[in-house]
């Protein structure tokens, strides 16, 4: 099992330019991306266990440039979601256990449904995704479909920064250590991005 951990903010899009312009002298690489993602539920959460997980299915297109036609997919990723942690014992950052893995071959579809998930909702994401280490940070609107304007804010951004730990057995570090080595690189980007950005917990769907 790995964990997430991350932040969430808005972007108004007359500083959009000045926050990627920033985040470019700070990180290693950057590419435009457009991803299909796809959430499933199995029902109300009052009729399952508490450590039902959501599933959210992500196809992602990659590529430097897309006024180019030649462009790099990831495939589909099956990532099972946990709850995240209250905010009682995580303030500033959303933290949750997640479990991700590639679908080689067969249906996903058809496979979340055999699990007895159900289509809960789908859109599409398009923006920029810059990385720094283990750090992700996407600017991004998010769609209906491929070509239509964003579904709200036009004018605004969506900014998430990401990281994700391993589990701790894989790198004979303790979980905790992780944790506060991931907490600071996120605080990293918001130090970074100071007077442009605010970056904070945000609870999700």
């Amino acid at each position: 099992m790995s964990t997430e951990v991350s932040v969430t903010g808005l972007v108004p899009s007359e500083l959009r330019q000045s926050v990627l312009d920033r985040l470019a002298t700070h990180c290693h690489s950057a590419c435009h991306f457009l991803t299909r993602e796809v959430i499933f539920d199995r029902g109300p959460l009052e009729d399952f266990p508490e450590d039902t997980n959501m599933l959210r299915l992500r196809h992602t297109k990659q590529t430097p440039d897309f006024s180019k036609p030649k462009e790099a997919g990831t495939g589909w990723t099956l990532t099972s979601l946990g709850r995240p942690e209250p905010e009682r014992l995580s303030p500033e950052f959303l933290i949750r256990p997640m479990y991700a893995c590639p679908v080689i071959e067969g249906d996903p579809f058809e496979f979340t449904s055999a699990l007895g998930y159900r289509r809960k909702f789908e859109y599409y994401r398009r923006g920029i995704v810059l990385t720094r280490g283990p750090v992700m940070t996407e600017i991004y609107q998010v769609h209906s479909t491929p070509t239509d304007p964003p579904i709200e804010w036009r004018d605004v951004y969506l900014i998430s920064v990401t990281v994700i730990i391993p589990p701790a057995n894989s790198t004979g570090r303790s979980i905790q250590e992780l944790r506060d080595e991931a907490s600071e690189r996120v605080r990293g980007i918001q130090g970074y991005l100071k007077g442009l950005v605010d970056l904070g917990r945000v609870e999700p769907f």
